[in-house]
């Protein structure tokens, strides 16, 4: 029975990454990823893409790699199925070496119903591959704490560098692990454990952190700005309940007012519960030192954040909070949560007190997954590319004036050359704009198209807002607001 529930859960796990994986079309920061990872190693041009994205390497070294082999949308995607499964795989076996098998899973079931996580699962970026190697690094720690073997710590150490060289957020989680494994090894008073980890660490640090700091970090932040940002009240009394809504978003909990309120007083119950398993007899580090990292790393992610200095977008503006800069909380969670109430659940000696907190917890979940599932299935849409290369070919749009706005410019080629067969040689009349001071809107063509999609200014409404004080009829096909806006105008 629970080996059919693990095949089951692993199965579901693959239904719900590859459902509708091509309802949308790529949009801009896809586009980006595609195209960089293609760039050239012998010119120097990767290198210089890649630090222009203020992210590591590695995940465009992969895909520059997976991309020689196909370079079709659905293969580029296909890539997050490999990390994806093996992050399920990862936080099954923590699981179950922590525990047993049926809290492993549920803990990849939960996992499967993080609305952000398939979010990132079907939208080709860094995070997936991150998140397959902090699941990792944590199944590594645990492993190394129960038996040390030099190559067990290695892969622990591997799987941290592969998760910083994917993407800086998941230092939060990796440093503090490294420090109390460290710190564990030397309390332990082995000195050949001592000086195995003490080169194993310095080997590390010599391939791969120095370098990583000299040729990326060092240059990608001397580009990036910050500004003096003082601390609080507000800020203070914001601590204990952000932890929660972050949690939140992971799940997609985060569409009204009301449920902000519940996430901010389930962050203080969670945080509670966890310094109460702290106390818990017999004392069990391994467990332990999942929530001390918890903590450690919240607690230096949130003052980061709040100085402006991590998540920052611009100069004087950050990203906050906002899920896709917190993704690196996702392995502690689905590892914790489960952690944490089956431990609570266990520390109630009366059998009624053991139900009704299971029931509530239970109640809870199902909640949780009634509002993350559905918007799951339902899928998204963030580019629509590929419609409007549909609707541009069938009308003959290579015959007239095309303002291709903004990054739209990347779907905008690689769809209607796959419609078209000699591209080049057809389309003679469009035109690539950024900004409305880039056409002539006093002397605009007869007839002309507007495509825009995801970052496009002000172009598209501008320029249809002229064509419509000028008189032109005007067809819009497609006006999906940011995410996507197609028009013909004709001058009568």
């Amino acid at each position: 029975m629970k080996k059919t529930l693990s095949i089951a859960v692993f199965l579901w796990l693959l239904f719900i990454m590859t459902y509708n994986l091509l309802h949308s079309a790529p949009w801009g920061d896809e586009w980006i990823e595609y195209t960089y990872s293609q760039a050239s190693f012998q010119n120097g041009e990767f290198y210089e893409s890649v630090i222009s994205t203020f992210q590591p390497p590695l995940y465009n070294f992969i895909m520059h790699f997976w991309l020689k082999i196909n370079t079709s949308v659905l293969w580029f995607r296909l890539f997050n199925l490999i990390p994806g499964i093996l992050s399920g795989l990862f936080l099954y076996k923590t699981i179950q070496m922590l525990y047993h098998q049926q809290l492993a899973i549920l803990a990849v079931f939960l996992l499967s119903i993080s609305y952000q996580w398939i979010y990132y699962i079907q939208e080709c970026s860094e995070y997936t591959l991150m998140l397959m190697f902090l699941f990792a690094s944590i199944y590594f720690y645990i492993l190394s704490l129960e038996k040390f073997t030099i190559p067990n710590v290695i892969a622990f150490t591997l799987m941290c560098v592969g998760a910083i060289y994917s993407q800086y957020g998941s230092i939060f989680i990796v440093l503090p692990l490294l420090l109390f494994f460290y710190f564990t090894i030397l309390f332990s008073k082995k000195k050949t454990h001592i000086l195995q980890t003490t080169l194993i660490y310095f080997g590390n640090l010599l391939l791969f952190a120095i370098p990583l700091y000299y040729f990326f970090i060092r240059v990608q932040l001397s580009q990036n700005g910050s500004e003096e940002i003082p601390i609080t009240i507000q800020h203070i009394k914001e601590f204990p309940t952000t932890l929660g809504v972050i949690i939140g978003y992971l799940f997609h909990l985060n569409t009204s007012d009301f449920l902000i309120h519940l996430l901010q007083i389930f962050s203080i119950f969670f945080i509670g519960l966890n310094i109460f398993f702290l106390f818990k007899k017999p004392f069990e580090w391994q467990k332990a030192s999942l929530v001390f990292t918890l903590f450690v790393a919240y607690t230096l992610h949130y003052y980061l954040v709040i100085k402006h200095i991590y998540a920052m977008i611009h100069p004087g503006l950050s990203g906050g909070f906002y899920f896709r800069y917190s993704n690196f909380y996702l392995p502690l969670v689905c590892i914790l949560l489960p952690m944490i109430f089956y431990e609570t659940i266990l520390r109630f000696r009366q059998r009624i007190l053991q139900h009704l907190f299971a029931s509530g917890v239970i109640f809870l979940f199902l909640c949780v997954v009634s509002i993350s599932l559905p918007a799951i299935l339902k899928n998204w849409k963030k580019s629509y590319d590929d419609d409007f290369a549909k609707i541009w070919v069938s009308h003959q749009g290579y015959h007239e004036i095309t303002y291709i706005i903004g990054v739209a410019s990347y779907g905008f080629h690689y769809y209607v050359s796959e419609i078209l067969q000699d591209m080049e040689n057809t389309i003679d009349y469009t035109k690539h704009v950024h900004s409305s001071l880039e056409i002539d809107l006093e002397n605009l063509p007869d007839t002309f198209w507007l495509w825009r999609t995801n970052w496009g200014g002000d172009a598209y409404g501008t320029t249809l807002e002229a064509a419509q004080t000028q008189g032109y009829q005007i067809e819009v096909f497609i006006d999906e607001d940011y995410y996507g806006q197609l028009a013909r105008c004709v001058k009568p």
